[in-house]
């Protein structure tokens, strides 16, 4: 019965949330087992050696998944225009019609190498200034590994559809924002032992000269992870 309640809100978040260019793989079903959470991350751990005794094997395979919500790294995120660099998270257009990009960067380092990644979404929820998405277009979320944040991360002009995650058409408004090919480079990541992951937030249009603030500013951005540990 929880499966099935489980199943029902995946499809209720996925349905109230933004419309995606890219299509968004399912979350996993990952049985019963209880998880605990802090400030950083929350885990959900296997089941105990009575419970997987009473469990069939199918139960037993499930019990080996995790769940990690991880928040973005503060002094590796920030948001570029063409010339300078700031600390707050906002992507958009400002008063003086200059594109700013968010970028944000994850520690997935307390993943095991060779983990395999079941499932992984992005929280991007905040709060608008002006009509972003009605003057700009689509935001998209590009895998963008650039290390240590500069000005020369700043990226004018189109951005090659080849490491473009997934885009949103309207404000998210949970933790349902994912894609396969997000999934998949982070799997690259983990195998590599790379300790980061990194997106670059980009709006369609670089402004709609309109010298209003146009931003979408990100609250608490989460990296959500379920992933079972070897291959």
């Amino acid at each position: 019965m929880k499966k099935v309640l489980f199943s029902m809100l995946v499809i209720l978040i996925m349905a109230v949330g933004c419309g995606a260019t890219a299509p968004s793989a399912a979350p996993p079903t990952t049985g019963d087992a209880e998880s605990t959470t802090d400030t950083d991350q929350a885990v959900t751990a296997p089941a105990s050696e009575a419970e997987s005794q009473a469990q069939p094997d199918a139960e037993i395979e499930l019990s080996s998944e995790y769940t990690v919500v991880l928040h973005s790294i503060a002094e590796e995120d920030g948001n570029l225009r063409h010339t300078d660099m700031h600390p707050d998270l906002i992507v958009g257009d400002d008063v003086h019609d200059k594109a700013r990009q968010a970028f944000l960067s994850f520690d997935i380092s307390g993943i095991p190498t060779f983990s395999t990644i079941k499932w992984a979404s992005l929280d991007l929820t905040g709060t608008k200034s002006g009509e972003p998405f009605a003057g700009l277009g689509l935001l998209n979320v590009y895998n963008d590994q650039y290390g240590d944040l500069g000005s020369e991360d700043f990226t004018g002009g189109p951005t090659e559809l080849d490491i473009r995650a997934f885009s949103l058409d309207c404000p998210p408004t949970g933790p349902s924002s994912s894609s396969p090919r997000m999934i998949a480079e982070l799997q690259k990541r983990l195998n590599a032992g790379e300790p980061r992951f990194q997106i670059r937030l980009q709006f369609e249009k670089q402004t709609d000269l309109d010298s209003e603030w146009d931003v979408w500013e990100l609250t608490n951005p989460e990296l959500v992870i379920v992933y079972k540990e070897g291959q």
